[in-house]
């Protein structure tokens, strides 16, 4: 994983590195955040994910809202709590929405979050 994202961040400085939660993966988000390479972890379900990746060193992390909310929790309220705990202890690490389902959705969360960033990132993926 470490040696494919390596490769990967070789061909432009501004190369973001997709990077599953899995135990390997925070090592890998470790080892390549010492190495300067940018990483956005993926899969997030939790908070507790979220604060894993963010420790480990992730430049971004990517809750699946639509995802959560396909099995009865709401996604945007875990999107909140990660907001929370990432303000509470300074973390750089920020927020991709990903598994946006609607525009409703969007335009909760683009409240919630009082960043247009966001917004802006989750419109230009799904354009």
């Amino acid at each position: 994983m470490v040696k494919e994202a390596e490769d990967l961040a070789k061909i432009h400085e501004n190369i973001v590195v997709k990077i599953p939660i899995i135990e390997e993966g925070l090592k890998a988000v470790k080892r390549l955040t010492a190495a300067g390479i940018k990483t956005n972890v993926t899969l997030i379900f939790s908070p507790g994910q979220a604060l894993l990746a963010a420790k480990a060193g992730a430049t971004y992390v990517s809750p699946f809202v639509g995802r959560l909310d396909d099995i009865s929790h709401n996604g945007l309220d875990i999107v909140a709590d990660i907001q929370t705990i990432y303000k509470n202890y300074d973390f750089d690490t920020e927020i991709i929405v990903a598994s946006i389902r609607n525009l409703f959705m969007l335009s909760k969360q683009h409240s919630s979050a009082r960043t247009s960033r966001l917004s802006h990132t989750a419109l230009s993926a799904s354009s």
